[in-house]
């Protein structure tokens, strides 16, 4: 991709130009220099995995799953996920196995009820 190519084509006037069309007083000439990143230092880079509740409470669930009728019944309600439900009710999900596949339904937050 040529940078200056593509520039030149919306009007811009070349090397040493700012990107204004008339006046060169306005903005700068100079290129932003981009720093790049080579570590992997920041936000949500934590190695730590020492507290995965969400892996516990999907096993939790699928073990409290009886399929024998067909049709997949929820019979475990404690654990992780009856702590999750009692807290927050609009955090709470469903594990729905639908032809032999997991999905995860997370249902909308709770309607609240009119008040007069």
């Amino acid at each position: 991709m040529n940078a200056h190519a593509i520039l030149t084509s919306h009007g811009w006037r070349g090397t040493g130009h700012t990107l204004h069309a008339h006046n060169d007083q306005i903005g700068i000439a100079k290129p932003l220099l981009v720093k790049h990143k080579k570590d992997n230092s920041g936000l949500g880079t934590s190695n730590i995995v020492s507290d995965q509740w969400w892996l516990s409470a999907i096993d939790e669930q699928l073990k409290g799953l009886d399929t024998t009728s067909g049709k997949p019944v929820q019979t475990v309600k404690t654990g992780m996920i009856g702590r999750l439900d009692r807290r927050v009710q609009r955090y709470s999900f469903d594990v729905v196995i639908i032809y032999k596949h997991l999905y995860i339904r997370i249902p909308s937050a709770p309607k609240k009820r009119n008040q007069r």
